[in-house]
């Protein structure tokens, strides 16, 4: 059970809708909810027992510092979930972005090796442990190491 939630997100539209789910929800005493990149607010962020980044790491460049950032706060599980690194999802992101591009949008996504994000796991401290995989989607989840 989780007591309470901090949730970090760049976009404020996405801030306003998950504020008026968490409403719904009644949950919103539960949940702080801030505004910004993570990696430029990690250093004022609190520990927390959990991180996860849901589709988030995919919509970052530089997936190394935003896991680097993230995983320092997490006392003892990290999870999150990205597109598989495989061809056919590496093509469908591809005609994505391109599309995104012709649109005039200078959002892009990324599909990041799902190897390298483990390494950088284990060298901080992380065990894989529970993996599912979609088509689409890759979601793990790593316990700290003690």
């Amino acid at each position: 059970t989780v007591a309470r939630a901090i949730h970090v997100e760049a976009s404020p539209s996405y801030i306003a809708e998950a504020s008026r789910e968490a409403e719904q929800r009644g949950h919103t005493a539960a949940l702080r909810f801030i505004e910004g990149d993570a990696t430029e607010l990690a250093d004022a962020m609190p520990m927390a027992d959990l991180a996860t980044l849901d589709r988030v790491i995919c919509c970052y460049p530089n997936w190394e510092s935003l896991v680097t950032h993230s995983a320092a706060k997490a006392r003892r599980y990290y999870g999150f979930s990205v597109p598989r690194d495989r061809w056919s999802v590496r093509l469908a992101v591809a005609l994505q972005n391109l599309l995104r591009r012709v649109r005039g949008s200078t959002f892009k996504t990324y599909v990041h090796s799902l190897d390298a994000i483990d390494r950088k796991l284990a060298d901080l401290g992380f065990r894989r442990g529970s993996v599912r995989n979609s088509f689409v989607w890759h979601a793990a989840l790593y316990a700290r190491e003690n």
